[in-house]
């Protein structure tokens, strides 16, 4: 089992008046089982920041469990054989982070860009 977080830092630059922005963060996994990439942890806060202002966000944090492909020694001695077993479980594939001031993208940024493709085809 794997934990994995986020820790976000943001600043604000050209913003004539203090605004609220909202932070959205997603964790995606590889499902093992059936090969597709799924939301493995999903969440979004909101940030007062006013211009030149750092603001730092740390995620709440996800788990991904799999068993990663292996062999298994059946019978003894000379007559013994390896057995390979697949993977099974959720592996962690990558996060992605967008920040909206006024309900527009201001800024975002991907570990992957297959992510992107991805959170482009959800909106």
């Amino acid at each position: 089992m794997q934990k994995r977080w986020l820790e976000i830092s943001t600043t604000v630059f050209h913003l004539e008046k203090p605004a609220a922005v909202k932070v959205e963060w997603a964790l995606y996994g590889d499902n093992l089982d059936s090969g597709e990439l799924v939301k493995q942890g999903i969440d979004s806060e909101i940030v007062s920041l006013k211009q030149g202002q750092r603001a730092k966000i740390k995620s709440r944090p996800v788990s991904f469990t799999f068993t990663p492909r292996h062999s298994v020694r059946t019978g003894k001695g000379k007559r013994s054989r390896s057995r390979t077993v697949e993977a099974t479980g959720t592996r962690y594939h990558g996060w992605g982070v967008r920040a909206f001031v006024d309900g527009k993208l201001a800024g975002e940024a991907y570990s992957l860009p297959s992510i992107k493709k991805l959170i482009e085809n959800d909106d």
